[in-house]
């Protein structure tokens, strides 16, 4: 199939996913774009253990919205990268989270536990 400037976002990362699997690769939808090996902060993530989303153009892995603040959370601790903070709470705020998922990474990262509970509050505010 071509790709053209007409080509869907969803059925471009399909069409490349779909690619890549058939080369024997395994990759990830993540923040845009496609990684391997998945990975946030500390914590491996096998991309088995990541959701499929089924496309008309195939299987796509997709991060969660936890794993997506995940990502966001370990920019924010390792670099105090304030803007990686705020888009947690910007996904937080719109997607459904799993709060003991996120409080069982930050212990695991050596991180404030009290960030969490912070998270879930500032999100609550944006609803």
């Amino acid at each position: 199939m071509a790709i053209t400037a007409d080509t869907a976002a969803v059925e471009l990362a399909a069409l490349v996913s779909q690619t890549l699997e058939a080369a024997g690769i395994q990759a990830t939808l993540s923040g845009g774009g496609a990684v391997s090996p998945l990975e946030f902060g500390d914590r491996l993530v096998h991309h088995d253990d990541v959701p499929r989303f089924e496309t008309p153009w195939g299987p796509l892995r997709v991060t969660t919205p936890t794993q997506c603040v995940m990502d966001r959370l370990a920019a924010f601790w390792h670099w105090r990268d304030r803007q990686s903070w705020d888009q947690a709470v910007m996904v937080a705020a719109h997607q459904t989270i799993d709060y003991e998922e996120l409080a069982a990474y930050a212990a695991s990262e050596g991180a404030d536990s009290g960030d969490v509970s912070r998270l879930r509050e500032q999100a609550g505010r944006q609803e």
